[in-house]
């Protein structure tokens, strides 16, 4: 009897031990959490590397993997939702290229720190295809359990002011693709993949169904920018030709997305520029009439910005380089102000400032009804500054941001100088 009550003594001491112990590791389970987390973000530090292209991709990619493990580790643990979302946000930076620092030269990083971008030749690099397909493989099954957890937690989807979370994931699988289509390798048959990049516009546009029109929001900035600074300005980086993106936008125009139809229609309008050249005239501020039909047998950039873009006022010393050079042979810059008359004071300090020679127009910002801004950017659907247009001696638009924005775009102003074209005025 004794033993037994020993026994009874014992079991319940150690059941007690047991009740004790779950709650304890499951706070040794949280820290844990905790501290990988922690890891998982500091990884994230590129403030540190943007300046060396090699390095930015590693830190990704890192990222990248580290989260898939905290992914698998940590089922129930929501933060890995916001890896994802950071994961595809940064999609448009990781390009999955085999590098080593010993590619990048130093002319190269000094692109990269005076720009802070992606320049074209990083692109020639070979594609790391098997960190590419390992991502694809698990994408889909991520994804899908992201879209689960938010449509089963609806509060937790909408963010004031901001689109669902589904929406985010959406615009950078948008990003990604037009980032990762610059690179030859990705390519189909040398074409970027139409049919792709429409399923990711279409699924993008689904949140733009009941948008207005007339109101430029931050949803429709996160869906066309890409587009039109990306895919449109770029269309020839992409493989495809006039005929091809004609065609892709006559697709779009079915879209259910009155805004989507609207902006197809605009880009088509804005292609037309190609071969029929930009016509437009207005009285520039020093009382000159400046009419583009008597532009013809000069290369003009046109310049479209306003007082508060900073990069478009950061950008005109490196346009009147050029223009210093090539005015003497024909190059001309058409400056063309998106503000009202009431901001002169201001464009005339700017332009003091620059030292710029070349026509300044202010047409009104694109608020005022009657004013050639708004006509203008209704017409071709421009989504912000600058909007920089490079034309040949026959009016007809040959490159549109691209280089022009960031870049050394002298190479192409001397090679459209040097072509003897016939113009007719």
């Amino acid at each position: 009897m004794k033993q037994f009550k020993i026994i009874v003594v014992i079991s319940i001491l150690f059941s007690f031990y047991i009740s004790e112990l779950k709650p304890q590791n499951k706070i040794y389970g949280i820290a844990r959490a905790d501290s990988a987390w922690s890891q998982l973000e500091h990884s994230l530090n590129l403030s540190s590397v943007t300046s060396n292209f090699v390095t930015k991709q590693a830190v990704l990619l890192r990222y990248r993997e580290e989260g898939l493990k905290f992914w698998k580790t940590f089922p129930g643990d929501v933060r890995r939702y916001n890896w994802l979302n950071n994961t595809i946000s940064q999609g448009k930076y990781l390009h999955y290229l085999n590098l080593s620092n010993d590619d990048t030269s130093y002319l190269y990083r000094e692109a990269f720190n005076k720009y802070n971008i992606v320049i074209q030749k990083s692109y020639r690099w070979s594609l790391n295809k098997e960190a590419l397909m390992e991502w694809e493989k698990v994408y889909p099954r991520l994804r899908e359990e992201y879209r689960n957890y938010y449509l089963n937690n609806p509060k937790l989807n909408h963010r004031r002011g901001y689109p669902d979370r589904e929406f985010e994931l959406a615009v950078g699988e948008l990003e990604t693709f037009l980032s990762l289509s610059l690179n030859k390798e990705y390519l189909k048959n040398g074409k970027m993949d139409l049919k792709q990049l429409l399923n990711l516009l279409n699924g993008a546009g689904n949140y733009l169904k009941m948008e207005r029109y007339d109101s430029l929001t931050w949803i429709q900035k996160r869906v066309f920018s890409p587009m039109n600074r990306g895919f449109i300005a770029r269309y020839k980086d992409y493989g495809l030709t006039t005929k091809d993106i004609n065609s892709f936008l006559k697709n779009i125009q079915t879209n259910s997305s009155f805004i989507i139809k609207k902006w197809a229609v605009q880009q088509s309008n804005l292609l037309t520029l190609i071969e029929n050249p930009l016509s437009f005239k207005h009285i520039s501020i020093s009382g000159e009439m400046i009419d583009m039909s008597e532009m013809r047998g000069k290369v003009v950039l046109v310049d479209f910005w306003n007082i508060l873009c900073s990069d478009c006022i950061k950008r005109m010393p490196a346009i009147k380089s050029v223009y210093d050079k090539y005015k003497e042979r024909g190059f001309v810059v058409i400056s063309v102000c998106i503000d009202n008359s009431d901001k002169l004071p201001r464009v005339k300090e700017i332009e003091k400032k620059i030292g710029s020679e070349w026509p300044i127009l202010l047409v009104g910002d694109i608020r005022k009804i009657d004013g050639l801004g708004r006509k203008i950017w209704r017409e071709y659907g421009f989504w912000g500054v600058p909007q920089l247009l490079l034309l040949n001696k026959k009016g007809e638009l040959v490159m549109l941001n691209n280089t022009l924005r960031s870049g050394d775009f002298e190479p192409i102003v001397k090679r459209l100088l040097d072509e003897n074209i016939e113009t007719k005025n």
